[in-house]
């Protein structure tokens, strides 16, 4: 982020795939090696579906693949 910002404090998260924001609370801050300030945050009020990503559902088990055939050159 190019704008100071502190732990507690509001701000608004705009997913650009949909155009959607939301309002979030800044969690934590961290400052890398490249100058670059990483910032946590959490959602005020519950929307499960603001990313618009699907996640299995708990206890689901996972999708085995079966090896394809490997073909001769």
């Amino acid at each position: 982020m190019e704008e100071s910002i502190v732990v507690g404090q509001a701000v608004q998260v705009v997913n650009e795939n949909s155009g959607k924001s939301i309002d979030c609370k800044v969690t934590t801050i961290r400052k890398a090696r490249d100058g670059k300030t990483y910032v946590g945050v959490e959602f005020v009020a519950q929307n499960a579906n603001f990313w618009q990503m699907c996640f299995p559902v708990p206890g689901t088990r996972p999708l085995r693949r079966t090896a394809s055939s490997k073909a001769s050159a």
